[in-house]
């Protein structure tokens, strides 16, 4: 109770920017200006997580790679001060998540995966956890990975 009434205070006082930066993906990339997804949640419930739209629509593939070239002007700068995320206040409101905890799978992956995804039956997924913080700058990540040598073995 109290995260979704913390999640409430701050989405009032940040509704200007998300005003702003929903005009600002309008502005440079039109619309949607949220990104909707199914994930898998607390006991497997399936839910939407909410995020700005920092990618153009419909176009490829469902994984990112480094300096991908879907990612608009506008997305790479929500991404890199992680402000896409914030949308996902409101699935903290809804009950869905809370603020830290492991970050909602992909139903796709829970399904092939279930074993190792057992915390799901005791704790929520959250918007930010441990991996979040250690790997904040994901892209220094992706320069270190030879993606054709991972596709091709």
């Amino acid at each position: 109770m109290l995260e979704r009434i913390t999640a409430t205070i701050f989405l009032t006082i940040l509704f200007p920017f998300f005003a702003l930066i929903s005009v600002s993906i309008y502005i440079f990339s039109g619309r949607p200006i949220l990104f909707k997804h199914k994930r898998c949640g607390y006991k497997f419930d399936e839910f939407y997580v909410i995020k700005f739209r920092t990618m153009r629509p419909n176009k490829g593939p469902s994984l990112t790679g480094f300096q991908d070239k879907r990612i608009t002007g506008i997305g790479k700068i929500l991404r890199k001060l992680k402000l896409d995320e914030l949308p996902q206040l409101a699935n903290i409101i809804k009950g869905e998540m809370v603020f830290i905890g492991p970050r909602p799978e992909s139903i796709d992956i829970v399904n092939n995966h279930k074993n190792y995804f057992t915390y799901l039956d005791t704790i929520k997924p959250g918007i930010t956890d441990i991996n979040s913080i250690i790997f904040k700058d994901e892209s220094n990540l992706f320069k270190t990975i030879d993606t054709n040598k991972y596709v091709n073995e």
